[in-house]
C-alpha cells in the first residue's frame, strides 16, 4: 500500500485581533473576526496549477452548498468590457455563501475565476 502525501505552504501575510491574511502559492485567503468569532472567510477553488479544470472546480463549489442543505440561491450576470479586458462574472449568492465564477481575457491572457466567500466583509477601519 502506498500514500501520497501533499505539502502545501501557508504563510501569514498579516495578522491582528480582526483577522488574519493567508497566503498559498498565489492565492490570499482573508479571515475576519468579531468578538472572537469568525464572521467572514473566502477561498479559492480554482487554481491554474491544481488538479482540477476551471468547469470540475466549478462542478466541486457549487456541490459544496448542496451537500449539507438546500439553499435558495440567486444568480446575477455582470459583464465586465473595458479597453485592455473583458470578464464574464457570475454571482452565486446562497445565503451566507457566495461564489463569483469569472472567465476573461486580460493582458491578452484568458483567465478563469472559482471563489467563495462566507459571511460578510466588515467595514475596514
Amino acid at each position: 500500500m502506498s500514500y501520497f502525501m501533499r505539502t502545501i505552504v501557508i504563510s501569514v501575510w498579516s495578522a491582528d485581533k480582526d483577522g488574519i491574511v493567508f497566503e498559498s502559492g498565489s492565492n490570499l485567503y482573508h479571515t475576519q473576526f468579531k468578538s472572537d468569532q469568525l464572521v467572514y472567510a473566502n477561498r479559492e477553488w480554482y487554481s491554474s496549477d491544481g488538479e482540477l479544470d476551471a468547469f470540475q472546480s466549478t462542478i466541486a463549489a457549487l456541490g459544496s452548498i448542496s451537500d449539507n442543505v438546500s439553499p435558495t440561491c440567486t444568480l446575477s450576470h455582470d459583464p465586465l468590457n473595458k479597453p485592455d479586458m473583458r470578464f464574464n462574472r457570475l454571482f452565486v449568492s446562497c445565503g451566507k455563501r457566495s461564489f463569483l465564477l469569472s472567465e476573461g481575457k486580460m493582458g491578452g491572457k484568458t483567465v478563469y475565476g472559482v471563489s467563495e466567500r462566507i459571511g460578510e466583509m466588515l467595514p475596514t477601519k
